[in-house]
């Protein structure tokens, strides 16, 4: 969820907080690249809590930043029309008197603010979660029952949820939120079941295999 940021905005949040890069087998600086901006999954801020992530933003200067670009002509992107005789786009990259050329602009950025915005989402989306847990248990166990007896596969998650009675939408990626919090339910009811007492090892050695894929 970018929350209406642009370009900038949005690596400038990717690259927050990340760890410096460490030294490989080869001896060379290299850091994981940040993630997309499509990734769908929970524990990924560079923090112990996103409370810390979000309360080091707020207190963040503003800053500027220098953006440089190449120009598409310039650099050879794009085509200089088509071949008269192929048909063909005509590669501006083939042309040895085409040099890159840039131009610049600077952006400001005010971290405060971007924090801001992330609350605002988050607390939209804990409300959501709220309701959205509320019928969990019912919805999913209908949905189980319904595999078992008349092989249903009818996803728990309908459009009905994607906006409230007074009009409001929302958030876009409700529905993968609560897939995201049904996998958490389940994991905490996993982990319940196996702190009982008389529980199959072969459980608890399987779970303890594959919990970090579960997520």
């Amino acid at each position: 969820m970018w929350i209406g940021m642009d370009h900038t905005k949005r690596d400038f949040l990717a690259e927050y907080l990340r760890p410096p890069p460490d030294d490989d087998d080869e001896g060379r600086r290299t850091r994981a690249p940040p993630l997309d901006e499509d990734y769908h999954g929970v524990a990924a801020l560079p923090t112990a809590t996103s409370r810390d992530y979000l309360c080091q933003l707020l207190q963040e200067p503003d800053l500027e930043i220098t953006i440089k670009k190449e120009m598409g002509c310039g650099g050879g992107r794009g085509h200089g029309g088509l071949n008269s005789f192929t048909g063909e786009p005509i590669n501006r990259q083939n042309n040895p008197y085409l040099k890159p050329r840039y131009y610049e602009y600077t952006e400001e950025i005010d971290p405060a603010e971007i924090a801001r915005r992330i609350f605002s989402g988050r607390e939209q989306i804990a409300a959501e979660l709220r309701d959205d847990l509320l019928d969990l248990v019912e919805k999913e166990g209908a949905a189980a029952r319904g595999r078992a007896l008349f092989d249903e596969d009818q996803p728990t998650f309908d459009d009905t949820r994607m906006g409230a009675a007074d009009g409001t939408r929302a958030s876009p990626f409700r529905a993968a939120n609560y897939e995201l919090v049904l996998q958490l339910a389940t994991a905490h009811a996993v982990e319940c079941l196996l702190r009982r007492d008389r529980v199959d090892t072969t459980l608890a050695e399987r779970w303890r295999e594959n919990k970090e894929r579960f997520y």
